[in-house]
């Protein structure tokens, strides 16, 4: 950024300026041709304008030869910056020291924040593995459920069906049974009547009732795919031999 031309300015910077040697324009400060004052460091300040300038090119030759106090000025002025300027070399040394020292933390930082990458890369791989492992997992076990319920679904149902056909079994047998329970009570009223018959005809049709009695048996142990019961054909014969002779036998 460049300087405000009405700023003050050191002796070197405004010499630079104004194309002079800073020793001569210390000379012309020295000999009141050109307007200057000290600052707080007790360091000559000149504000360059065209007054200046024109003082400067008025100025006598006499007036820009350095006496020996200009010059034992400059120098302490020179001895003064020369001691500046190593201070900030001094700076400048310490803050690239710092910097070289910030420069190596900040490659251990970045070595071990890649390592730290690198370690958590393999760890989010490695959980990612597991991850799809236990999806597959899971999906096998669900499929698996899936195909368990269906055969519980069709056991069920065969077993429901199996339960439906003993209940229907067991109907049939009591339905048999009691069909043969009547029968039998009716085999005995029919002996009993048959016994105290007094004429023939009536032990005649006693006789057709009760094979007709034991046809209805006979159909109904066929129709439900049993063994012949108690009262079959061969039985059934043989009781009616014994009711013919037992009729025969009446007067």
């Amino acid at each position: 950024m460049a300087s405000d031309p009405a700023s003050p300015l050191s002796i070197h910077d405004a010499a630079q300026r104004l194309g002079l040697e800073p020793v001569v324009l210390r000379a012309l400060v020295h000999a009141k041709c050109v307007p200057a004052f000290r600052d707080n460091q007790n360091r000559w300040r000149v504000r360059i304008d065209a007054s200046v300038t024109e003082a400067i090119a008025k100025a006598p030759a006499a007036d820009r030869t350095p006496s020996p106090t200009v010059l034992s000025e400059e120098i302490a002025e020179l001895t003064a910056l020369l001691r500046d300027q190593t201070t900030l070399v001094t700076s400048l040394k310490a803050l690239l020291g710092r910097q070289d020292a910030l420069v190596e933390r900040f490659e251990t930082v970045a070595q071990s924040a890649l390592a730290e990458r690198d370690h958590v890369q393999h760890q989010a791989d490695a959980l990612d593995a597991n991850l799809r492992h236990s999806l597959d997992l899971l999906t096998r076990a669900i499929e698996r459920g899936e195909s368990l319920s269906k055969q519980q679904a069709a056991l069920q149902g065969k077993l429901d069906r199996a339960v439906e056909l003993l209940e229907q079994s067991v109907t049939g047998q009591e339905r048999i049974a009691g069909a043969a329970g009547q029968a039998a009570s009716g085999f005995e009223r029919s002996l009993d009547l048959l016994e105290n018959a007094s004429g023939q005809p009536k032990a005649e049709q006693l006789e057709n009732q009760l094979n007709r009695a034991l046809d209805l048996v006979d159909s109904m142990v066929a129709g439900k795919g049993q063994s012949p019961a108690p009262g079959g054909p061969d039985q059934k014969r043989g009781l009616f031999s014994g009711l013919r002779r037992l009729v025969g036998s009446r007067p």
